[in-house]
């Protein structure tokens, strides 16, 4: 049966995209119906846990030609098309080896190639970051931009259940990520690629262990084709989990120790930024400075934290103070005797910054607050 609009007249003109056969009307009908769920489910999303969030700008980001031997890891895994390869890559290190570093490199090499699926980034003190309420939302709002062929089905299942962002995490998984994906036609011929990063920084610690079985169950149960990159410290609970996974499930173990020699990366590290900062801040500076003996003593500080020597360049950076004094501050600085922590450089930088700050009492009920904040 032919629906062919009425002819126009003066008040009714003739609507150029109004439907002329039953079948155009049902393509109208459900893509109104699917944008609609999709919108909903927008509307339930952590756009600031998004890898290209600019509420995370400027993102940690591996330095060039650093963490290569780690990337390359990553990406091998990642391009294995054999189903009986891992599902899941848990990616893990002490605070400020630069495990977001690595996510957050990889995200974006992945979208520039258009393979990454979905990435979360949680960050504790961030809100909205925090919550897993919106993690599996998040993912599959990603997932449905990244693949016209789920755009349907996942913007249908929100539309069929509009409380579903709000339902376990269980729920949400079948709704959004598994019925969709098992509706396809075809399988996809390569798994979809997800990054969560800061695992441990979700606000619960049953919930962070909760994820990892959700995600496992999904894989096993459904053969869900997806590749997870899990990066978080390896916590007690989180290692316990992981450990605790039937025999029968496989994945890959990777962590950011000295095996990768990262006062290597470390010293390149700081060889380039030393160069940017001598241009912009002391063009008369011949190149002997930093010296050599100067950065190889800020490598050994570091024990293989990428956050010291971070740290250290944004003290030495500082807009109000000149550079090369800031640096001889940093170099005169010793630990305690007690400091046997591959943390105690650090600490003692971070406590010679605070001790300068001009308005200790301000300052005090901030820290009070991030503490209370951890805590909680």
């Amino acid at each position: 049966m032919s629906l062919v609009p009425p002819p126009p007249t003066p008040d009714r003109p003739l609507v150029p995209h109004e439907p002329a056969t039953l079948a155009e009307a049902y393509r109208v009908f459900q893509s109104t119906t699917y944008n609609g769920g999709i919108s909903l489910l927008q509307r339930n999303i952590s756009g600031d846990s998004l890898h290209n969030s600019e509420q995370r700008f400027p993102p940690p980001l591996c330095h060039p030609d650093t963490r290569t031997s780690v990337q390359n890891i990553i990406q091998v895994w990642a391009a294995d098309t054999d189903r009986q390869a891992p599902s899941v890559m848990w990616l893990y290190g002490p605070a400020g080896a630069g495990k977001s570093a690595v996510a957050q490199s990889m995200a974006e090499n992945w979208a520039m190639e258009n393979q990454l699926a979905a990435s979360f980034f949680f960050a504790r003190l961030r809100a909205g970051s925090s919550s897993a309420k919106s993690l599996f939302p998040t993912i599959a709002y990603q997932l449905a931009l990244h693949d016209p062929g789920l755009r349907t089905s996942i913007g249908l299942a929100v539309e069929a259940d509009p409380a579903i962002c709000h339902k376990s995490l269980e729920d949400q998984v079948d709704a959004l990520l598994v019925n969709p994906i098992a509706l396809l036609p075809t399988r996809p011929s390569r798994p979809y690629l997800v990054i969560i990063d800061g695992l441990d920084e979700c606000n619960s610690k049953p919930t962070q262990s909760r994820i990892i079985e959700i995600i496992f169950q999904a894989i096993v149960e459904t053969g869900l084709p997806m590749r997870f990159l899990i990066c978080s410290r390896p916590k007690p609970h989180i290692r316990e989990t992981f450990d605790s996974l039937p025999g029968t499930i496989t994945f890959r173990r990777l962590i950011l120790d000295d095996t990768f020699n990262p006062g290597r990366d470390i010293l390149r590290y700081l060889r380039d930024r030393f160069s940017e900062i001598c241009r912009r801040r002391l063009p008369y500076q011949d190149n002997s400075w930093p010296s050599e003996r100067d950065l190889e003593r800020i490598v050994h500080n570091a024990s293989g934290q990428f956050i010291y020597a971070a740290t250290v360049l944004k003290f030495v950076d500082d807009e109000y103070c000149h550079p090369m004094d800031q640096l001889s501050l940093v170099l005169s600085l010793s630990t305690t005797e007690t400091g046997t922590s591959p943390f105690s450089d650090l600490d003692t930088l971070h406590t010679y910054i605070l001790s300068a700050n001009p308005n200790i009492s301000l300052m005090m009920r901030i820290l009070m607050f991030v503490l209370q904040s951890n805590i909680l």
